[in-house]
């Protein structure tokens, strides 16, 4: 069984090892500390479902879906692609929106907030890590970007994995500095 301090030191060690090359050692350990404060904040004393396949090239492959999709297909479809018949009937009517969408422009489009369908821990990563990274020293961009990296990271090595985030665990990375990665 996959515990929540197993992800967290993994995507600890990813984020320093993608820092410290660069910006050294410091601005390495405080991008680690704020990787751990944003997880915290946003999941303590609750779960943190890391999704399968999220950003493995799920455009590219609900795009080949949608291309091989004959109207009859969908069973043949979930097995060459190794998902349910309702997931392929999913993935088929969103590339049908998208299609007609590239044709036809929407009346009443959603708000961006309503729009987004981000898995929960992408979206706090991806969307809230960026601004607590560029506070240790990184630029906008190269914040972005490596938010990005690890949550493709996450979910290709966690795939389906639910964790608890302890408050225990926050202390332990939050002991003056005493403990914390790679202990």
């Amino acid at each position: 069984m996959i515990t929540g301090e197993q992800v967290l030191h993994a995507i600890e060690e990813f984020i320093y090892h993608a820092v410290v090359a660069e910006r050294g050692e410091k601005t390495a350990l405080a991008c680690v500390r704020a990787l751990s404060d944003c997880i915290w904040l946003n999941f303590r004393g609750g779960s943190m479902y890391i999704p399968s396949g999220y950003k493995n090239n799920c455009q590219q492959r609900d795009d080949a879906i949608w291309r091989e999709f004959n109207g009859t297909n969908h069973a043949d479809l979930g097995i060459k692609h190794a998902l349910s018949t309702m997931q392929i009937y999913s993935i088929i009517k969103r590339q049908r929106k998208a299609s007609v969408r590239k044709v036809q422009h929407d009346m009443f489009p959603l708000p961006p907030e309503q729009a987004s369908k981000k898995p929960v821990t992408v979206f706090v990563i991806e969307d809230f890590l960026p601004a607590e990274l560029v506070l240790c020293g990184l630029n906008e961009s190269v914040a972005k970007d490596l938010a990005n990296r690890v949550s493709i990271f996450l979910c290709k090595t966690f795939p389906g994995v639910l964790v608890c985030i302890t408050d225990e665990m926050h202390k332990k990375y939050n002991n003056d500095g005493q403990q914390g990665l790679f202990d």
